[in-house]
């Protein structure tokens, strides 16, 4: 009997990027003590920032250069209770400070 690798084996099927990378937080990080923060629009900064979450086990969510997504801002409020530690990976032309004070709100910092 064949099996369908991608009915076996996938964790994550987003409407796009930034659902996908949720659906693998959700699937694998219920309750993160840590997490990583990228932009969606490219991969070089989520790319470096792979072997850094790799080594804390905490997962990474993709953003918009000057926006959060809403299943960004739901995943993080709903695992805002067991974060103490966030990343947020690229520089100011990649990930604004509107994304990190939107984040911080949800966060509720």
């Amino acid at each position: 009997m064949s099996r369908d690798i991608a009915d076996t084996y996938c964790v994550g099927r987003g409407a796009d990027r930034f659902d996908t990378a949720i659906d693998v937080a959700t699937k694998f990080f219920s309750a993160p003590t840590e997490v990583g923060v990228a932009t969606g629009l490219s991969f070089a900064d989520a790319l470096s920032a792979g072997a850094l979450l790799g080594h804390v086990t905490a997962p990474l969510v993709l953003v918009a250069t000057s926006s959060v997504p809403g299943s960004v801002t739901t995943y993080l409020a709903a695992v805002k209770g067991t974060l103490t530690t966030g990343y947020l990976i690229g520089g100011p032309n990649t990930v604004n400070q509107s994304v990190a004070d939107a984040i911080n709100v949800t966060l509720g910092g």
